[in-house]
């Protein structure tokens, strides 16, 4: 497949075992061997190719595969025809190791920038929405810290006058029945201020929370 096209191209070699060899043998007896084949087998033979103590030793793919064809056509009726897979069977094929190149420095400054100025940039979208006192905050119309304390303060008046109205409205049940009668009847008295202090407290509770909706719908509209 990709690693025999790869080999082809010259970027393989193959580990030499016993058995290529014999066929290599074999191969220099034929009459019909071309000359240029014979002369690459002799070298693999008697050089620095051949099998040197048992260690197997790299032959070129290219010469592999000239074997091969040679192979195919002087096969004989008589003889079996010699596959590639038969020659690789017993042989690793070995690839060149990768040269990673030197990366340019000034590429290299370049990217580590970059990535800075990447890492910077989402640090500001993180704290974009943390307050206007944050180192990359652009957004000018957030509320300050006194801003907050301010709605808060105003939250609270709010609530103060709220709970002094009630008082104030059962108070004034309360008393208007003590004035208007002879006699104090406190039972009476008791839930005339309820009264008037449930009315006062359903109006008033209507109008914060209407207020309160208001200023919380201010913000999306601006």
């Amino acid at each position: 497949g990709e690693y025999l096209k790869m080999a082809d191209e010259g970027f393989g070699k193959i580990s030499l075992n016993s058995k290529l060899l014999r066929y290599i043998k074999a191969a220099q007896t034929k009459s019909d061997i071309s000359d240029d084949l014979k002369q690459e087998l002799k070298v693999i033979k008697n050089s620095k190719f051949n099998l040197d103590g048992g260690k197997l030793a790299n032959i070129p793919f290219t010469t592999v595969r000239k074997l091969h064809k040679f192979l195919q056509l002087d096969s004989s009726s008589d003889e079996p025809v010699v596959y590639l897979h038969e020659l690789l069977e017993e042989s690793d094929i070995c690839f060149p190791k990768l040269e990673v190149p030197e990366r340019n420095p000034e590429l290299e400054a370049r990217i580590q920038r970059l990535k800075g100025q990447q890492a910077n940039r989402e640090y500001a979208n993180m704290t974009k929405n943390l307050g206007s006192t944050g180192l990359y905050s652009t957004n000018k119309a957030e509320p300050s810290f006194g801003a907050d304390v301010k709605a808060l303060n105003s939250q609270l008046i709010g609530v103060a006058n709220f709970l002094i109205t009630v008082i104030a409205g059962f108070a004034f049940g309360y008393k208007i029945v003590e004035y208007n009668m002879d006699v104090p009847d406190f039972a009476l008295q008791l839930c005339s201020g309820m009264i008037f202090a449930t009315i006062i407290f359903i109006a008033d509770l209507y109008f914060f929370i209407k207020n309160y909706a208001m200023d919380a719908e201010e913000p999306k509209v601006r």
